[in-house]
């Protein structure tokens, strides 16, 4: 199989991932909840012609399978509609949130990369030995952690038992937030510490054996 052929098949696979994960989300929500707008009056009372306005206007009206493609279409192009929360449109509230996912999941992932090449290289003639069988279990004890289980356990010991790092947020609260940039810079790594760290032992751990 030629390159081209092989990343366009990987480009196949991913939307189809996609499409399939997508797909099975929106079955879920829409066998076990319905509607959005029976969503949002459960939240709050609404006469019968705001709510026929509603269903209207987000085409909930309309028969499954036409909702279904439109969920799809608008998915790959980007139109994650508005979110029922907090009527915002929900690209708005990604890009809030993407400045610090890339932040830490960039780091994380550069230090696993780090730690793997390093480790590699250390085991690497040491085929067969001690060191090497325990790496080997050790990758695949971290690989099958979740990473949630691992960050929970992080913060009871480091951030509610030694009271060594924030347990959320990414800046301090007032009236001990950052005054200038340089201080900004060390409150935002101190609050990063926690899950850097997490999630770089889930990615070493993990990517040990294919090293």
């Amino acid at each position: 199989m030629g390159v081209k052929a092989y990343i366009a098949k990987r480009i196949v696979f991913v939307f189809f991932a996609v499409w399939v994960v997508a797909s099975f989300n929106y079955i879920v929500f829409y066998k076990m909840i319905g509607d959005p707008v029976t969503l949002l009056i459960r939240k709050m009372p609404l006469d019968k012609e705001t709510i026929e306005i509603l269903r209207e206007k987000w085409g909930v009206n309309k028969p499954f399978i036409e909702q279904y493609a439109k969920y799809v279409l608008n998915m790959f192009i980007g139109d994650f509609g508005i979110s029922f929360r907090s009527f915002r449109p929900i690209v708005d509230e990604l890009l809030e949130k993407l400045p610090n996912t890339l932040a830490l999941m960039g780091s994380a992932f550069i230090l696993a990369t780090f730690l793997k090449l390093f480790i590699g290289l250390k085991i690497a003639s040491k085929r067969g030995k001690r060191i090497d069988v325990a790496t080997i279990g050790i990758s695949l004890t971290l690989g099958s952690i979740p990473v949630f289980w691992l960050g929970m356990i992080m913060l009871q010991i480091f951030s509610f038992g030694l009271n060594l790092f924030p347990a959320y947020g990414t800046i301090s609260d007032p009236p001990n937030n950052p005054k200038n940039f340089q201080e900004f810079v060390i409150d935002y790594l101190w609050h990063l510490t926690i899950p850097l760290i997490t999630l770089t032992i889930i990615l070493t751990g993990g990517g040990l054996l294919s090293i």
